[in-house]
């Protein structure tokens, strides 16, 4: 991967005894990993006997039918910008969080654990990557994980990138990335919506598999379409992430009345795109209406397979466990292409009988043809082969697994044909061709297989087999052959682009130049250095709210030093800014600072002074909504230095009538318990509510009436005192 870092990425180590030597004198610590990460990680691999090879070659070992984690995440770890961020920008990673003595609730684990494989692959080469944190962190936060059962690796990607989201997340004001609404419509892909999972739910949710459940075309999801119209205001802020730049796409669905003729558009967010199977009628019937695109498609592909393959690259022998594998794999020479299963995923759908959609214009139910097309191209694009059916005969679930080989292109996929076109996205739907990436493979039956990762080296294009531990290359032509299940795709580069890189890198990278500098952040650089379209230059997080430059001693090494001629040809055509031509702190803030710190100090101790894992006789317990308790926590961590909590969310854990609980809620999980004085602080100081009182700490127990004075007779703003703040211990129930 590019990289603008002092320190040197490129060096190899070749032979055994350089391994050994390298290993032992001069440990890598790993960047933004302090040292008792560093020492747990060396003591790792001592264990597993672990050496060094090629950066960017190392496996990941199989701990128990853990190959539908290992393909995604090597996918991730390989993939230029996700992998460069962990690398370059590992100060823009958000520092953990350790809430009491429980690891189960330790915030921001998903991402520190994938960091850890990270490093270990691309700063540390190691031959095996040791992905124990990762897979512990997996199972504690989803117990579906749980055993040696079969799961599924797109499933499981869906809801990584998902909690990653939410785990990296940053509230920035409106520029490059749009607001995704996760509350529209659901559709036939796997658009990105809220959905209840004890998977540390994030703002894009999990999305759905497979196509709409009558349910979900029903009226009560409701027409998005003002909804999408308050995604266009600028002034609006979201949260975005690094997930979100690189993975998501825009959906654009269209749903017409046929009877009164109105138009229904929705916009869909989606990380990934569930595209089915066309049946050989189907396949006929696309061919003969779209006999244009299929003749460009084979001409891509002849051109392509024309192109003489390199293969000087040694490494391990096929494993025997691939070999055996694949004998038992059912694939077909049944002619079907990738570009039949997007024709057939974009052609209209005419929704009926069962499937019809309310038409607001009409309130009935009416006959509708609806239509999808691309709005946003993705910087990666994810398509999923729908290859596992399920039917129902006899009352009984049966499910089949459709081993058809789908021809699909290393080269030159052009999603231009299903774009809606868009001046918000112009640029990005001109460049819309992409070039393979990554495949995943599933081998074997329904209940029963095994997934392995093929991925393309950024640097020299070759290929490579990531199965499991075992690291072996694979020609272009072996690529065609693979029985894919999920496809990685990234947009094409142009000539001019890269260009443009090359010279950017020789201004920044000259030393030796005496021109003015001035700064840039790194988290964009990345985003030049590794996607088609990076969007403004972001420099807000640096500025503060009196529109000063503010920079934070922590915040200096998110920041390079740049020549001023760079930066003016940067901002001529990204525009953006503003100008950080200096390092230095705004005075109002730095008062409004130490202000802060004298709050977060005194609730600190306020709280500990009061806080008792018991209650005395008589007393009651406060339940407390998790998530807003989560938000204290991390606004008076010194580590964290989080936002100033809003109101107690209390209303979250009940009912519409106020009082009932909510089914499904678990202590610990959802909900914890404070007593009379810690409640009496929080109330008195953040409002919110309402009280929760119970004689036991179960919030189902028999309801406690409150006492008169602990704030549920006051109003919200009535219960707002001074602003202060709180603390908690290792023997606090916080």
């Amino acid at each position: 991967m590019s990289s603008l870092r002092s320190d040197s990425r490129d060096k190899r180590v070749d032979s055994a005894d350089e391994m050994e030597e390298d290993a032992s004198e001069d440990e890598v610590e790993s960047p933004g990993q302090d040292r008792s990460q560093s020492g747990n990680h060396q003591r790792d691999r001592r264990r597993n006997g672990c050496s060094r090879t090629l950066k960017g070659l190392s496996g990941l070992p199989n701990l128990g039918n853990t190959c539908y984690l290992n393909a995604p995440v090597q996918v991730l770890v390989h993939t230029p910008s996700f992998a460069g961020f962990f690398v370059d920008c590992a100060d823009f990673i958000p520092p953990r969080l350790e809430v009491g003595n429980s690891r189960a609730i330790t915030q921001r684990r998903m991402v520190h654990s994938l960091a850890d494989i990270v490093y270990q692959v691309w700063d540390e080469g190691l031959k095996v990557a040791s992905p124990h944190n990762f897979v512990r962190d997996v199972l504690d936060l989803n117990p579906d994980y749980r055993g040696l059962g079969q799961q599924d690796a797109q499933e499981f990607l869906r809801r990584t990138l998902d909690v990653l989201h939410e785990e990296l997340q940053e509230s920035t004001p409106f520029l490059h990335q749009r607001p995704l609404d996760a509350s529209s419509e659901a559709q036939k892909s796997s658009s990105v919506q809220k959905k209840d999972d004890i998977y540390v739910k994030g703002e894009l949710g999990h999305p759905h598999n497979g196509s709409l459940s009558p349910s979900q075309r029903s009226p009560e999801n409701g027409n998005a379409e003002s909804k999408s119209k308050e995604t266009h205001r600028h002034e609006k802020r979201l949260h975005n992430s690094i997930v979100l730049d690189i993975f998501a796409g825009v959906l654009i669905s269209e749903v017409k009345c046929n009877h009164c003729g109105k138009v229904s558009v929705t916009e869909e967010p989606v990380l990934d795109q569930s595209i089915s199977i066309p049946s050989k009628k189907a396949r006929q019937r696309l061919l003969s209406a779209h006999k244009n695109y299929r003749a460009s498609v084979e001409s891509e592909e002849a051109s392509e397979s024309q192109e003489p393959e390199n293969q000087n690259v040694t490494c391990a022998q096929n494993s025997w466990l691939s070999f055996l594998i694949g004998m038992f794999s059912s694939v077909s020479n049944v002619n079907i292409s990738l570009q039949d299963c997007l024709l057939q995923y974009y052609e209209p759908e005419h929704l009926t009988g069962n499937d019809k959609y309310k038409c607001e214009h009409c309130d009935q139910f009416r006959d509708c043809t609806k239509k999808l097309s691309l709005l946003k191209p993705p910087e990666v694009l994810t398509l999923h082969l729908k290859r596992f059916r399920y039917e129902s005969l006899f009352g009984n679930n049966m499910g089949t697994k459709i081993s058809e080989h789908i021809q699909f292109p290393i080269k030159g996929l052009d999603m231009r044909p299903f774009i809606k076109t868009s001046e918000e996205f112009k640029e990005e739907q001109e460049n819309a061709i992409y070039d393979l990436l990554a495949v995943i493979e599933h081998r074997g039956a329904l209940h029963g297989g095994h997934y392995i990762a093929y991925i393309r080296n950024n640097s020299d294009g070759k290929w490579f087999e990531f199965n499991d531990s075992q690291v072996n290359t694979i020609s272009g032509a072996d690529v065609h052959k693979l029985e894919g299940y999920m496809l990685f795709y990234k947009l094409r580069v142009p000539k001019e682009k890269e260009q443009e890189r090359e010279d950017v890198k020789k201004l920044i990278e000259d030393e030796e130049s005496q021109e003015e500098r001035v700064y840039i952040s790194r988290l964009w650089l990345l985003r030049f250095l590794h996607m088609l379209h990076p969007g403004p230059i972001d420099h807000h997080p640096f500025m503060c709210s009196h529109e000063r430059i503010h920079i934070k001693q922590e915040d200096e090494k998110k920041l390079r030093p740049i020549p001023l001629s760079a930066w003016e040809k940067l901002l001529e055509k990204y525009k953006g800014g503003p100008i950080l031509n200096r390092i230095e702190k705004c005075s109002q803030c730095m008062k409004d600072e130490y202000e802060l710190m004298q709050r977060r100090d005194y609730e600190q101790r306020l709280v500990h002074e009061h806080d008792k894992t018991y209650i005395e006789p008589g007393q009651s317990w406060y339940i407390i909504d998790k998530k807003w308790l989560q938000s204290w926590l991390s606004f008076v961590h010194q580590d964290q230095l989080g936002a100033v909590p809003g109101p107690i969310s209390n209303g979250d854990l009940l009912e519409k009538d106020g009082v009932t609980p909510k089914t499904g809620l678990d202590k610990g999980t959802h909900y914890r318990g404070v007593n009379k004085q810690v409640w009496d602080i929080f109330f008195s100081i953040y409002g919110g509510g309402p009280p929760i009182v119970r004689s036991r700490l179960d919030i189902y127990a028999p309801v406690v009436n409150p006492p008169a004075d602990d704030g549920s007779r006051r109003s919200n703003k009535s219960a707002r005192a001074p602003v202060r703040s709180i603390r908690s211990t290792s023997r606090s129930v916080l």
